[in-house]
């Protein structure tokens, strides 16, 4: 693998927060100490009140320690309320995503073709994330982000579910307060 294509790759995963922070600039943000987080009953992407599903979304992760081999890395994984029709169009989003991540993958791989056959071919893959990130991030109606221990963020698309958000997080006294996890 030449040296051009690995730091390509590389590039990528740049190019794909780029590509999730300019599709969700505009949007609301939300920030709340996970154990006080409290989903309203209403579905993020069409405002339903109809939710019967619930979709697993993850922050961003995080790095909590750093061993002398590996690292640990933690992320919050959230329940959120969708309605039937909505996690339709989300999965048929990740199927897109598929697809359109594995063709930018053969794209880069006739483009940039491999010059030996190594592990190294693996960062072929990261070729095709800002195309998975796109197509499965365009018609959500949440996006999780940066988190800790003691914060997590969201960006919130309409501002009717922003307030629901609000509303049923402050509803709640603060000692039932739970994430969904």
């Amino acid at each position: 693998m030449s040296t051009l294509a690995a730091f390509s790759a590389l590039a990528m995963v740049g190019v794909a927060a780029a590509v999730k922070w300019y599709m969700t600039r505009r949007w609301r943000l939300f920030c709340i100490s996970p154990n006080e987080l409290v989903l309203p009953k209403m579905c993020p992407m069409c405002l339903s009140t109809n939710v019967t599903e619930k979709i697993y979304e993850k922050s961003s992760e995080r790095q909590t320690a750093d061993y002398v081999i590996a690292r640990r890395i933690e992320w919050w994984n959230i329940q959120v309320p969708h309605c039937s029709a909505c996690k339709k169009k989300l999965d048929t989003d990740h199927a897109i995503g598929f697809i359109t991540g594995a063709a930018s993958i053969g794209a880069a791989g006739l483009l940039l073709p491999p010059t030996e056959f190594s592990l190294l071919l693996l960062c072929y893959i990261l070729f095709g994330v800002p195309a998975y990130v796109a197509a499965t991030t365009w018609r959500k109606g949440i996006v999780f982000g940066p988190s800790s221990s003691h914060q997590i963020s969201a960006r919130i698309r309409h501002p009717e579910y922003f307030q629901s958000l609000v509303a049923a997080t402050h509803s709640v006294p603060q000692k039932k307060r739970v994430i969904a996890l």
